[in-house]
């Protein structure tokens, strides 16, 4: 009842779309991304789902089972399918690294769960590094998270810090070779945003 479901075919194909293409570039190994609880990473059985929820709350969730939400408030704020993709992601290895999942946990306290600042560290460069191999643009992201750091109500801490952490990684993408290829997008997320 408190975060009802956007109930537009248009938006959850969108959001499934740009959702399921960053998923698909995962890191699914243990050699560039380590889940902070030394859990092995565990895909969800059925997929990941997303969907928007009615909410100007800027956030997103993440659920066991794949299922990964995110409010039309922080929709809106976005600027690109770039950062739209770096969120999505991000909720994506945070299902993978099993962050939310506590032995004898109820599901209605996962609304209320703020993950560590590590689980935090690892799904930013879980989201940088699925990202840049999907061939969107990683400094979207990390334009996001910095632009965010006035605006988190501690779902999100070390924002600061969070941010110097993935500019060394993005510096080690760029001499591998990054292209901005944002523009191709430009078009097809303004729609998005206008339906939205």
């Amino acid at each position: 009842k408190k975060y009802p479901l956007v109930d537009d075919e248009a938006t959850t194909l969108y959001l499934n779309r740009v959702g399921q293409y960053a998923a698909r570039h995962l890191d699914q190994g243990a050699k560039n991304i380590k889940c902070s609880s030394g859990k092995a990473k565990v895909l969800p059985s059925k997929g990941f789902r997303f969907g928007a929820m009615k909410s100007s709350d800027k956030q997103a969730l993440a659920l066991p089972g794949g299922f990964i939400f995110v409010s039309t408030g922080l929709l809106k704020s976005l600027k690109s399918e770039d950062e739209l993709a770096g969120v999505l992601a991000h909720e994506a290895t945070h299902v993978v690294c099993q962050d939310g999942v506590k032995p004898g946990m109820r599901p209605d306290p996962f609304f209320l769960l703020s993950f560590s600042r590590l689980q935090e560290k690892v799904a930013d460069r879980g989201a940088l590094l699925a990202a840049c191999r999907g061939g969107y643009f990683p400094a979207d992201f990390i334009g996001l998270i910095e632009r965010s750091k006035d605006e988190t109500s501690g779902r999100h801490p070390g924002s600061a810090e969070r941010v110097a952490w993935l500019k060394k990684d993005y510096v080690k993408m760029e001499a591998k070779g990054v292209v901005n290829t944002k523009a191709a997008r430009a078009a097809r997320f303004a729609e998005f945003l206008k339906a939205l």
